[in-house]
């Protein structure tokens, strides 16, 4: 099994300033997906987000030799998409007519919040072993104890175990963000 290192966002938007292609890969890897979520969360539409977010990594790759890294990759990308998001929206005269743009930019970035929260939790949920992942994944869910134990065959006294652990483990990997553990019931 191949083990990868984990690149964090600041080193790999500097390796793509200086035309690391497999750097954009990992970038385009690691956020294409909660973007095309975000995106569609402002458009409605699955192909039009998708577009949006093709198009922001188009102009990073694009733009690269002009950028310059800043504190946070994550942020640049989702406020690049949020922008194209808008834009089309501007020129869909059908579209939003009557939503006012503060409230509305108020609800684009809980969503920012909501992906990041949900995706750094994913990340931490990772890390544990197989049957405490699924137990909290399942929590996570919503699923009570009792559809979980049924689900895994385990005892509903294995699910509150697994749990108990599991909840315990993710507050040691996420250190001062374990108020993202709120998401699990």
């Amino acid at each position: 099994m191949v083990q990868h290192v984990y690149i964090d966002d600041s080193t790999l938007f500097e390796r793509i300033t200086q035309h690391d292609a497999e750097a954009f890969g990992i970038i385009m890897q690691r956020y294409a997906a909660t973007l095309c979520a975000f995106a569609f969360r402002i458009v409605g539409n699955t192909l039009v987000a998708e577009d949006i977010v093709q198009e922001v990594f188009i102009n990073l790759w694009e733009k690269r030799c002009k950028l310059t890294p800043g504190p946070s990759l994550r942020n640049f990308l989702y406020l690049a998409v949020r922008n194209l998001a808008l834009n089309h929206i501007r020129t869909q005269k059908n579209h939003l007519a009557h939503v006012d743009n503060y409230l509305f930019e108020q609800k684009a970035a809980l969503w920012v919040i909501e992906e990041e929260r949900y995706r750094l939790l994913s990340e931490a949920v990772k890390q544990l072993s197989p049957r405490t992942a699924a137990v909290i994944s399942y929590s996570c869910d919503g699923l009570p104890q009792e559809e979980i134990a049924r689900k895994m065959g385990i005892t509903v006294a294995t699910v509150k175990l697994l749990k108990s652990h599991g909840i315990q483990k993710l507050k040691k990997i996420l250190g001062p963000l374990s108020f993202l553990l709120g998401m699990i019931q």
